[in-house]
């Protein structure tokens, strides 16, 4: 028996399903290289190209092909030349802050992650205190926004978005103003903060006019760029709130706003990275009302240490899957407030801050990630330090 294929006339063909112009200029390409972020929509390629390095043999498929951020991952699944951000660090975890109530000096503090011991000067950031609480990184800088006290600091400077780099030395360099500048004058400072390594969050905060201190709702949102262009994202808390921690659950694309208030309050709220109107939704309540805390974040949680009104010493920590009350999981070494927070792939960090009035510490505490438990102490800063804020790289 003899087999005739069936045949099929050119008309049958539509051109777009043999023409591979339509699907990327190069569909296959070969290089003695891996793929980079910038083999994108720009240079011709698209989702599902293919990339042969052949001096090895791995190949690369393209899952994503948005200008200068393209995504290629490895078949094999070895590699990924574009992961996912997360705020999780892996190399060390830094402290900005000051250190006395009466000089304010800039400190950055550098700490390893890889082994327990001091903290090294990293280099000088802007003079001042009460910053931004809660990581604002991209792979290469940090970021903070304002500062509330502070002698000799302009008004409108500490009001500003400043920025450092990971690699020492490293100096402030002042990349943007807060929109409310023009309104609080004197500062703005005690700021949530939170990222998707794309764009910086500024989660309410308090202005400090000559007359009192007043707080707002405000979200705001700037590039992680410099110069930093930087607006109102049209999101609002549900409540205007100063001295609040903010987390980034990178992994679902939310930030949160933790307790906070002036006197503290208890109230978790969580907004989309994308949100760019409405009131942030209620995620919870921490287990007191506290301010002046820090804090850290797994992949699965978020945690608070510390805070004032009375000072504590408590870590606990809310999940980022479904709304939930935050559960006391652990203490601190010792109760303090206005201290700062890091966090690893394995542990959170609590940093310096207040013991009591006047104390100030140095003390760098360490727990456990995601299970909890109590702190120890693995170290000190190179300086007494107050009011400001932690990352990680």
């Amino acid at each position: 028996m003899e087999y005739i294929p069936r045949q099929v006339s050119n008309s049958d063909v539509k051109d777009t399903t043999i023409d591979h112009t339509n699907v990327a200029e190069s569909f296959i390409h070969l290089a003695t290289a891996a793929p980079t972020t910038a083999e994108d929509e720009g240079t011709g390629y698209a989702v599902g190209c293919l990339w042969i390095d052949y001096s090895n043999g791995e190949t690369y498929v393209c899952t994503a092909s948005t200008d200068e951020d393209a995504t290629w991952l490895a078949q094999d699944g070895s590699d990924d030349v574009n992961p996912p951000f997360k705020i999780q660090g892996s190399t060390s975890g830094f402290s900005y802050s000051w250190s006395d109530a009466t000089s304010y000096p800039g400190v950055i503090d550098a700490y390893s992650f890889s082994s327990d011991g001091d903290a090294t000067d990293h280099g000088e950031t802007v003079q001042g205190s009460y910053t931004s609480n809660g990581s604002i990184r991209t792979t290469d800088h940090a970021y903070q926004i304002g500062a509330i006290n502070g002698p000799g600091v302009p008004g409108a400077g500490k009001s500003s978005i400043y920025r450092w780099s990971f690699t020492s030395p490293a100096s402030s360099a002042d990349i943007g103003e807060h929109s409310l500048a023009p309104t609080y004058g004197t500062a703005i400072g005690a700021i949530g903060g939170a990222t998707d390594g794309t764009y910086g969050f500024g989660i309410g905060g308090a202005g400090n006019p000559p007359a009192s201190e007043q707080h707002f709702d405000q979200v705001e949102k700037f590039t992680l760029a410099s110069p930093a262009p930087s607006s109102d994202s049209g999101a609002e808390l549900s409540s205007a709130r100063g001295y609040q921690h903010g987390c980034s659950d990178n992994s679902n694309g939310y930030m949160y706003s933790v307790a906070g208030g002036r006197p503290g309050g208890n109230v978790i709220e969580r907004g989309a990275f994308s949100i760019s109107s409405g009131t942030f939704t209620d995620w919870g309540d921490t287990s007191a009302g506290v301010e002046g805390h820090a804090g850290s974040a797994s992949v699965t949680n978020g945690y608070r240490h510390g805070g004032h009104s009375p000072y504590v010493n408590v870590i606990e920590n809310f999940p980022f899957s479904s709304p939930g009350n935050a559960s006391d999981v652990g203490d601190l070494t010792s109760a303090s407030a206005f201290g700062s927070g890091s966090s690893s792939t394995t542990h959170g960090y609590r940093a310096g801050g207040k013991s009591s009035e006047p104390t100030i510490t140095n003390i760098i505490d360490k727990y456990s990630h995601p299970a909890g438990g109590n702190a120890t102490d693995v170290g000190n800063l190179s300086s007494i330090s107050n009011g400001g804020g932690g990352t990680e790289v």
